[in-house]
């Protein structure tokens, strides 16, 4: 018997080998490796955190459920069926232009809209994991690299922070925007990292002579009237203007710029300032998956005037009302109406966005499996120039997560590896974040400008975050570099200094540099060692209730209040001659409740 079990799980990691399209994470109920989602799909209502099975209500009695619904809703593989994919090859856009005013433009499209049945198909490496991916068709011809989102929640953070910073220093109003006089009087924006770290500037709020404030372009600015409602303007000198207010914009390549009729050009910002905007946003152009989320809905001027603030979300970050909640059927311009876009769309619910957002602000940062060369790389890197943008680290005040998953690094006899540790503790107040960038657009040269769809050329970007670099691969925001040395050599601009020292470097100290880049790293979360029951050490075998499942790993089923079974399939050989089990989870009992059929929803 145990020979034929052992067969069947070498014919199984052998057809998952030999056809990747199995390796997807789908619904399967009799997946034995721990992947598949075990439950067909239907949406998560939000409610009172006194109703079970609602987002409210898994957050304050069952995180973990809460996190793991989260993540399968940005894994799984969503069919016709479902209602995704109905403008396959349809032209999206105009680019960033919303409202009405999207009919009266002749801007060309940004993108071909949803080409991915799930978030997982390009967030791919590793696999099943928030990772990186492949160069993927976007706002211009050459297309953008998928970025990872390991530690997206302390990114928002970062960005949450940043904003707060400038408006207790700028807003001598005290308006939550920047009135008019105080634009006109000016001000730095200067954003300390850490409190030893010297100040980030992210430009001044004086307006220049377009009446356009000259802040960095990663801040997305909109105007504003007297009672701080966003209204449709492009100027500080609009006689109905009262001032303005912003968001930065920390996810993403960033957006570039928008061109008005009457000649002026403001910045877009970044992609996304929220991890629920970012999630939204990604859903509707990829996937086709809509959003009808008031959270992200704010009073209006009117239709056309995109901006301002909206609600505070369930996990406590102020959303912006920037056009991603829009769950529009309606065709583009550019298609046919009669065609794909006429079927019934998908559309992600309040509590479906509460899940996603949830798990995506506690994801797990990058690890840093750092040696004694790669310390001494760190050292050249910050002393050539380099970590004036890579910025190596941020101090979090005010850290949300419930949850706190953090990578170490540990020794296995005399080998270094990746291992997590979990802290449970509710309302830690500070974190520090070591993400290497200071998340400001710059112009490091000709190499890294990009030509847009609408003949436009983008020559800033985000800094991108280091963390995690040397699992990213390609490099750039259009991938076009294959290594790291080629994309440092690239640099230019604001960064041709520090690129053209690096090459002057002696051959120990550019290998050096390379060393600590590659000890920045992504992992397997699903397989890394995990300490997630408070022992202090991760057991090689870890029992959930009576049953042995193998390795101690950060598998939030685990820690689920509740409704987990788990059956174990023994076994397959392991390259070190052990052998490991196979576990198939069961949900005996739901944690979101009983699914409504004729609603689609949990009840």
């Amino acid at each position: 018997m145990r020979g034929s079990l052992i067969a069947l799980g070498l014919l199984l990691v052998a057809t998952n080998q030999m056809n990747p399209t199995q390796a997807q994470v789908s619904a399967e109920q009799n997946d034995v490796y721990g992947y598949g989602i075990p439950y067909p799909f239907v949406h998560l209502r939000q409610g009172s955190a006194t109703m079970p099975g609602t987002s409210a209500f898994l957050a304050e009695n069952n995180p973990f459920a809460l996190y793991w619904r989260g993540r399968d809703l940005v894994q799984r593989v969503y069919t016709e069926a479902d209602g995704a994919m109905t403008r396959a090859g349809e032209v999206g856009g105009p680019l960033y232009v919303t409202g009405s005013a999207a009919e009266q433009t002749d801007a060309p499209p940004r993108m071909r809209r949803d080409h991915a049945a799930s978030c997982g198909m390009c967030h791919a490496v590793p696999f099943a994991e928030p990772g990186s991916g492949p160069v993927i068709a976007s706002t211009g011809p050459k297309g953008r690299d998928t970025p990872h989102f390991f530690g997206a929640g302390l990114v928002e953070m970062i960005g949450a922070q940043i904003r707060d910073t400038i408006l207790a220093t700028c807003d001598r109003s005290k308006k939550g925007w920047i009135s008019k006089d105080d634009a006109r009087a000016g001000c730095q924006a200067l954003v300390k990292p850490a409190d030893s770290s010297p100040p980030i500037d992210f430009g001044n709020i004086r307006p220049d002579a377009r009446g356009i404030p000259t802040l960095n372009s990663s801040i997305r600015v909109w105007f504003v009237d007297t009672a701080g409602l966003p209204i449709n303007a492009a100027s500080l000198d609009d006689d109905r203007v009262a001032g303005f207010d912003f968001a930065v914009g920390v996810f993403g390549w960033g957006r570039g710029t928008r061109s008005w009729p009457d000649g002026r050009v403001t910045s877009e910002g970044g992609e996304a300032a929220t991890v629920r905007e970012f999630a939204s946003l990604a859903a509707d152009a990829h996937i086709g998956i809509g959003t009808d989320d008031p959270t992200q809905v704010g009073n209006r001027f009117s239709v056309d005037s995109i901006g301002g603030k909206a609600m505070i979300s369930q996990s406590g970050a102020l959303q912006f009302d920037l056009g991603a909640a829009q769950a529009r059927d309606s065709a583009s311009q550019n298609s046919d109406p009669s065609a794909s876009s006429s079927k019934k769309r998908l559309t992600f619910t309040t509590g479906d966005l509460d899940a996603i957002e949830f798990y995506m602000l506690h994801l797990p940062p990058p690890a840093i499996l750092a040696s004694s060369e790669s310390a001494r790389g760190q050292e050249v890197f910050k002393s050539i120039g380099c970590a004036l943008c890579h910025v190596d680290r941020w101090s979090i005040k005010n850290d949300r997560r419930r949850f706190v998953v953090e990578p170490l690094t540990a020794r296995n006899g005399t080998e270094r590896r990746i291992e997590l540790s979990l802290n449970r503790s509710n309302g830690r107040r500070q974190a520090d974040v070591r993400v290497f960038s200071d998340f400001r657009h710059w112009d490091i040269g000709p190499a890294f400008h990009e030509l847009r769809f609408d003949n436009t050329v983008q020559t800033a970007h985000r800094t991108a975050p280091l963390w995690g670099v040397a699992t990213t691969a390609p490099y750039g925001h259009d991938g076009r570099y294959e290594t790291l040395e080629q994309v440092v050599l690239a640099h230019g601009g604001a960064a041709d200094k520090a690129a053209r020292t690096f090459e002057g470097l002696p051959g120990t100290q550019r290998n050096a540099v390379i060393a600590f880049l590659r000890s920045l790293q992504l992992y397997p979360t699903l397989q890394t060692p995990a300490d997630i029951d408070g022992d202090g050490v991760a057991t090689e075998d870890f029992k959930v209730g009576n049953v042995r499942v193998g390795r101690e790993v950060f598998q939030p089923r685990f820690l689920f209040s509740g409704g987990l079974d788990v059956d174990v399939f023994c076994c397959v050989p392991l390259a070190d001659g052990g052998m490991r089990p196979l576990f198939r989870p069961r949900l005996s009992r739901s944690p979101w409740g009983a699914p409504d059929v004729a609603s689609g929803e949990h009840k």
